[in-house]
């Protein structure tokens, strides 16, 4: 599978949580697309989790390994977006990030901005 898409099953946040923590183990998955479910702190810390990349010490490699995520209308407030722009700034494989539709300030976008800024 090289896309998983779960858009507007209703899922709640320790669902999704487990559900982004199991993606991990599964590094042909590219796409995920989480919109319009409720994410909350659990499914945050499990995103954060997987986008901050890591390099694996017995085979050298990433664990990070998604190009692309959808979050669109996932309630996510500021405190979430800066979370996963922290996680972001060491991410070399995330190409596409979707954030529509969500409950993001204008200071959360500032903030997003320069955290981005740090990227590699």
């Amino acid at each position: 599978i090289r896309t998983l898409s779960l858009r507007q099953c209703g899922l709640r946040d320790d669902e999704l949580a487990t559900l982004v923590d199991a993606v991990r183990h599964h590094p042909s998955l590219a796409w995920l697309d989480l919109s319009r479910n409720s994410t909350g702190p659990d499914t945050c810390e499990a995103l954060v989790s997987l986008l901050a990349e890591d390099i694996d010490d017995m085979s050298g490699t990433t664990t990070s390994h998604l190009a692309g995520l959808t979050l669109i209308g996932c309630g996510i407030q500021d405190a979430e977006v800066t979370r996963l722009a922290t996680a972001l700034c060491s991410n070399t494989m995330l190409k596409q990030l979707h954030l529509n539709e969500n409950c993001i300030s204008d200071t959360g976008i500032q903030d997003f901005a320069e955290l981005l800024k740090q990227m590699h």
